[in-house]
């Protein structure tokens, strides 16, 4: 399924988003929502199942392979042809690379593919060096030099077949190009000196391809849209008002993850960051969820601040931090309380473009991320929901799973939850 061709653990399951199309009962060609599309689940799930959907991420990457997998339009003669192409041209240049490595080695010196024109005078390849992360081992440079070349054929390719193609290779960048792994966390797992990238990258694209012929036989294409926007601020006003019938999604949990890092090795090679500033600039404008993307001028937290539960969980982590060193810890009452105030100006959003009588579905996670104190989070967005004045109501709170985990010596347990609301 389309599902797997790119994913990450921190993606819900498409069963999840089944279960739930299946207990709102929605009306045929209903519209369904998710603001926080991630990797394309619902908006995918929702397509198989006769709704149109609507997806916006504010990761580039993201919104990427969203629209990969739900434009079921695209030419396969053609898809097929480039293809070969692709791979034809980047093995004659690493064909080329090969035979500079060997003239080298055989007067005695050393030819690391780093330092080959091919890698160095690349966009992709100078931020691998700049960035440290190919000194840290996240890629090593053979399987990154093939993987560069083949990642500027794609952005060769028409407009209308690199969504697609970029699909299949950013589903084989980290577990079959790189060293890393996912654990939740994105870690360094191995040291992967070469890999057959251009053989994995042509067979993965005749699976992906073959995936989603059977896809446009078997279902009809009901239609879905995915955009780049924040869903905090103006990431929504492209969508008519009571335009949504139903909204389902995950947001960012407040676990202090760096979403932007488990998406790094994509960025990069999609071109998306070459830069500090880059990074930085998409770090931003992300909703606050990680104490890695808070920034001086952030005042979202005076949003929420004002509720209760907000400042008391806000309250609780300052306490705990005051007996702690790091620079971090100084950030993490600021992060809880950013948080808070972007879901809140979110959720404000929400009640904008979702229908009277409109029902939204968040899957939630409890955290004890900041010196294991406890933040109710699904508790405090459902309140928060209710009272920012959109005409949300909570009809339910159920637990999904359980989520455990150990920070230094402390072991802690929440849960996760399905907050459901309806539109009055």
């Amino acid at each position: 399924m389309l599902h797997t061709s790119y994913s990450f653990p921190l993606a819900f399951e498409a069963n999840l988003v089944g279960d739930l199309l299946d207990t709102l009962k929605l009306a045929p060609r209903s519209t369904i929502l998710d603001p926080f599309c991630g990797t394309g689940t619902t908006v995918l799930e929702s397509k198989i199942r006769g709704y149109r959907s609507v997806g916006v991420d504010a990761n580039p990457v993201c919104v990427m392979v969203s629209r990969a997998k739900t434009d079921w339009g695209i030419d396969v003669a053609q898809l097929k042809k480039r293809t070969a192409e692709i791979v034809q041209t980047a093995s004659a240049q690493y064909a080329r690379y090969l035979a500079r490595f060997q003239a080298a080695k055989g007067k005695g010196k050393r030819y690391a593919a780093q330092s080959d024109p091919l890698f160095s005078t690349s966009h992709i390849g100078g931020y691998l060096v700049e960035s440290g992360l190919l000194h840290r081992g996240w890629i090593s440079p053979r399987p990154a030099l093939k993987a560069l070349l083949l990642a500027e054929e794609i952005r060769n390719a028409p407009s209308h077949l690199q969504d697609f193609l970029f699909l299949c290779f950013l589903g084989l960048l980290v577990p079959e190009f790189s060293n890393m792994a996912y654990g939740p966390e994105i870690y360094r797992k191995r040291k992967r000196h070469d890999s057959d990238v251009f053989g994995l990258f042509e067979s993965r694209t005749k699976e992906t391809l073959a995936k989603m012929e059977e896809l446009r036989k078997s279902h009809h294409d009901a239609g879905s849209r995915v955009r780049f926007g924040d869903s905090v601020n103006g990431g929504l006003s492209f969508l008519p008002r009571g335009s949504i019938d139903a909204v389902i999604t995950s947001p960012p949990y407040l676990s202090d993850h760096d979403y932007s890092r488990l998406t790094r090795l994509e960025l990069v090679f999609t071109e998306t960051v070459t830069s500090k500033d880059d990074l930085r600039a998409m770090k931003k404008f992300l909703l606050r969820s990680s104490s890695k993307n808070v920034y001086k001028g952030d005042s979202l937290a005076a949003e929420a601040i004002r509720f209760r539960a907000v400042k008391d969980a806000v309250a609780a982590v300052a306490e705990r931090a005051e007996s702690r060193s790091s620079g971090f810890a100084r950030v993490y009452p600021r992060l809880v309380g950013e948080y808070f105030g972007g879901m809140y100006q979110h959720f404000r959003r929400i009640g904008r473009v979702l229908r009277a009588g409109g029902h939204a579905a968040y899957i939630v996670g409890d955290q004890s991320s900041f010196f294991a104190t406890p933040i109710p989070t699904a508790r405090i967005l459902a309140q928060l929901a209710e009272e920012c004045g959109a005409g949300l109501e909570l009809i339910d709170m159920l637990p999904v799973r359980k989520l455990r985990g150990t920070r230094g010596q402390v072991t802690w347990s929440n849960s996760e939850w399905l907050i459901l609301l309806h539109k009055s």
